[in-house]
């Protein structure tokens, strides 16, 4: 039986660019978690950017916008939120990736970020069953708009749970 890495890299290059995007768009209110050193406006028009897709110009800038982010260059992680808050700005570079030079790649290193994201959150917050809805939407138990919706609108939930901790 193939592994979903294997799988995801067997899609074809628009459904894995399609993927990647999906799959950061779930963890984009973590950002919300932390601090970070965001442009103006902040990661709204830059995942905008990476959603439209206009032209590989458009995306590598947004992509760029992230990664001269200052706690993008640093050693160690954030502890604490901001940790989650990186996280999904980490996730976008790799979406980012994913529909610039490395579908492929792109969408399985989205995937794994992702992943390990809604396990902390599981894990922090103990019964939210994020990782599992995950899996179940990546397996093709419903990829569909509304799984995608209701794994997102879970993160929300989980985003005000830890926020008021």
């Amino acid at each position: 039986m193939p592994t979903l890495e294997s799988r995801l890299r067997q899609m074809a290059s628009q459904e894995q660019r399609r993927t990647a995007t999906e799959l950061a768009s779930v963890v984009f209110p973590l950002a919300e978690l932390g601090s970070l050193g965001l442009p103006p406006g902040g990661l709204g028009p830059i995942a905008d950017a990476i959603r439209a897709r206009t032209s590989i110009t458009a995306v590598d800038e947004a992509r760029h916008a992230l990664i001269t982010i200052p706690e993008m260059g640093r050693d160690e992680e954030p502890e604490g939120l901001a940790w989650f808050a990186l996280g999904a700005l980490v996730a976008w570079v790799y979406a980012a990736d994913a529909n610039t030079t490395s579908p492929s790649d792109g969408v399985v290193h989205t995937f794994n970020r992702v992943s390990e994201l809604l396990d902390a959150i599981d894990d922090d917050l103990g019964d939210t069953q994020l990782l599992n809805q995950l899996l179940l939407v990546m397996n093709g138990m419903g990829r569909t708009t509304e799984s995608w919706a209701t794994l997102s609108q879970g993160v929300r939930e989980a985003v005000d749970r830890l926020r008021s901790r």
